[in-house]
């Protein structure tokens, strides 16, 4: 505003001047009072015309310097410069309005990408993540979105990370993950302000596929279960009734067929056995949660972990927490859980090994020194009916992912090539 100050020295020199001639009364006394009359008139036409027009063009470059677009400009009293303030003041409202319509889109998008189940992350120029939304911090394994911002993916250890950073715009990429989770990675860009972004797409499967599993397998066990129940019962009861007849007989030929008919009937009673251990799989009772100390739940059920590895000369520890976690868990199903993950790396270590059980704050591990599990069948361990061992029916870990779904919890297993330990860990 120098103008203005110059202007306002001007006008306080002429102020002085009219007060000298008015005190000292010079020659030609009325001469210089019409000279200094004019002159003044002269200045307030040109304050009018000139200093108010120019002082609230400057005002209006400090507003929008200052990105101020709620002030207005005040009229000036002049006809020309009336049509630059309105000009100025409408230009100021569209902005205003433009501004208002714009952080209302943005707040919208923040709600429907914080509140959409695929995750979404987004890079800066960098490289590094920017925006992240909760469903990809759940879905990278991270504990919080600060985790992960300003990061780069490829430094994470997560499966999902390492896949997308490998991605180039337009790829895609399915991940499966050794808790039987099923993401569909995906890269795009988009532009903003001109500059070209990368952003990334992550898409669960693993719950429609779960889903059409579950009840692709509850119909064929529930009708395979009937059918040989049915049939199984009659058959029993008959060879029973014949195992009776040829009991009562005394010849050596008699007591072969006695035997052989025993035979049938204890193979059908393991044919029952075989089919109720499935039957029992789709029959997992609802959830009855409690609050409890998972370092209290461990420490109750040590006894009986402690005697299922004894007799293989296995060593069971813990390492708990020092203060109480609380969590809420069905019991028994739990107890269930439990008692399987420590089976399995019992079977897995077979003679001479250790078993820890862990806690942490929001985590269970169960860590053994057995054989492992290979990288092959780290995607596969918990779908239906899949096993690594000879004989096994794929039931146990089947049924502890299907109690650790239902109760909302995150698990995982896996070996550590490093140092060759296997880890069952959960989540809460």
């Amino acid at each position: 505003m120098k103008f203005k100050k110059v202007f306002y020295v001007l006008a306080l020199i002429l102020l002085a001047l009219l007060v000298f001639t008015a005190v000292m009364r010079p020659p030609l006394y009325w001469w210089y009072l019409v000279l200094e009359a004019m002159a003044a008139a002269f200045m307030v036409v040109t304050y009018f015309s000139l200093v108010r027009p120019v002082s609230a063009i400057l005002l209006g470059m400090d507003l929008l310097k200052g990105q101020d677009f709620s002030s207005r400009l005040a009229k000036v009293g002049q006809l020309d410069t009336e049509k630059l303030v309105e000009l100025f003041n409408n230009m100021m409202m569209q902005i205003k309005n433009e501004r208002v319509y714009r952080q209302e889109q943005y707040h919208f998008m923040e709600l429907m990408i914080n509140a959409s189940p695929s995750g979404i992350i987004v890079l800066d120029l960098e490289g590094r993540v920017a925006l992240v939304n909760p469903s990809a911090v759940k879905m990278l394994d991270a504990d919080s979105a600060n985790e992960l911002l300003r990061t780069n993916l490829a430094d994470r250890k997560s499966q999902p990370a390492a896949t997308l950073a490998t991605l180039s715009p337009g790829d895609r990429s399915t991940v499966r993950m050794a808790d039987s989770r099923v993401y569909r990675c995906a890269c795009q860009t988009f532009i903003d302000s001109g500059v070209m972004r990368r952003f990334y797409l992550i898409e669960s499967l693993a719950d429609e596929m779960m889903k059409a599993e579950k009840q692709a397998y509850e119909k064929v066990i529930r009708v395979i279960a009937h059918e040989v129940n049915n049939t199984s019962a009659g058959i029993s009861s008959l060879l029973e009734a014949i195992g009776g007849i040829f009991a009562t007989e005394a010849g050596d030929a008699d007591n072969e067929m006695s035997d052989a008919v025993e035979s049938c009937r204890e193979r059908i009673e393991g044919l029952n056995s075989f089919i109720s251990s499935y039957a029992n799989l789709v029959r997992i009772p609802p959830l009855h949660l409690d609050a409890m100390d998972i370092n209290s739940f461990v420490r109750h059920n040590l006894p009986f972990l402690e005697s299922i590895c004894s007799g293989a000369g296995i060593t069971l520890t813990t390492r708990l927490h020092t203060e109480p976690i609380a969590v809420s868990l069905d019991r028994v199903l739990m107890e269930q859980v439990l008692v399987n993950v420590v089976k399995n790396a019992k079977e897995s270590i077979g003679s001479d090994g250790s078993i820890e059980i862990a806690t942490a704050p929001g985590k269970l591990i169960v860590t053994d020194n057995g054989a492992g599990i290979s990288p092959e069948a780290e995607s596969h361990i918990f779908s239906p009916f899949y096993s690594t061992k000879p004989s096994g029916q794929g039931l146990g870990l089947m049924v502890t992912a299907e109690v650790l779904r239902r109760h909302g919890f995150r698990f995982s297993l896996a070996t550590d090539r490093a140092t060759g330990l296997t880890s069952f860990t959960i989540k809460f």
